[in-house]
């Protein structure tokens, strides 16, 4: 071969491979999935490396983001600050967080301001925008567009109760109050779900303890019977056409609620029961 051409071959090889010289040397390599070893050793070019073949690795000197000695990962920070307290008369039983807002109600045997929408813009600044005196024992809250849901768990009077909260600044105004539907038992839990309004009915006196508001015009809600029966539902989820529901000592059930008259964990094949 050509010495003006084996020349040329060496230069542009060690052209090449001089910037392989200036590589950082703290960077991390994995060779193996995690969880297999956590002990860090170093490559060729300096840099540390991790095979991922135990859970506990050596005092890096590397500088990568998220390394140092001890176990599989860093030691989290998991200190706190309160921000605020905003005190309520009674015991705030459940919230609802929309936005800059957050509705709040409490649970006492006579009515008093259990009801509260507050501005929490600044979270270290919490102000009430208004209240209202409504219906004694509110336990649940939910907020759906402009329409608020409150359910009720006092053995006189239970159910749930439907105000407009178009205007955050007066849900004490008496138009504001919509309606009131009575149902047999502790409503525990509320989930809209398009213009169906889910909520739990717990010690329900005729074991239908899933209840349905049919809220399409939202100034009449409808409340619809559904069939479904057990008197233990206490805590509710929806995600898509399943509902999920905690039953106090029954378990856990999913239910198919596509038929809004007959939600089921039975008969179709989506329908399933955990315990």
């Amino acid at each position: 071969m050509d010495s003006r051409k084996m020349k040329l071959i060496i230069v542009l090889s060690l052209m090449l491979s001089f910037p392989l010289a200036l590589l950082p040397t703290s960077n991390v390599f994995a060779s193996q999935p995690i969880f297999n070893n956590q002990n860090l050793s170093v490559n060729g070019l300096g840099n540390y490396f991790e095979t991922f073949t135990d859970q506990v690795y050596r005092s890096a000197a590397t500088t990568a983001w998220g390394w140092g000695g001890g176990q599989l990962t860093n030691e989290r920070n998991f200190s706190y600050a309160i921000q605020d307290n905003y005190a309520t008369l009674d015991a705030c039983k459940s919230i609802d967080i929309q936005g800059r807002k957050a509705y709040i109600v409490s649970h006492k045997g006579a009515a008093t301001n259990n009801l509260e929408i507050l501005d929490i813009t600044s979270p270290s600044f919490i102000i009430q925008m208004s209240s209202r005196s409504t219906l004694p024992n509110l336990y649940t809250v939910a907020i759906h567009g402009n329409y608020l849901y409150a359910g009720r768990n006092d053995t006189g009077s239970q159910g749930m109760n439907v105000y407009n909260a178009t205007d955050p600044t007066a849900i004490g105004v008496g138009g504001n109050y919509i309606g009131f539907a009575n149902v047999d038992g502790a409503v525990t839990d509320i989930e809209p779900w398009g213009h169906l309004i889910y909520f739990t009915i717990y010690d329900s006196a005729s074991d239908h303890s899933l209840g349905v508001f049919d809220a399409s015009d939202p100034d009449n809600p409808v409340l619809i019977n559904n069939a479904w029966t057990t008197n233990k539902s206490y805590g509710l989820d929806i995600n898509g056409q399943l509902a999920y529901i905690a039953a106090s000592d029954e378990g856990f059930y999913v239910l198919n609620i596509s038929d809004k008259y007959n939600a089921c964990w039975r008969s179709r094949s989506t329908c399933d029961r955990h315990f």
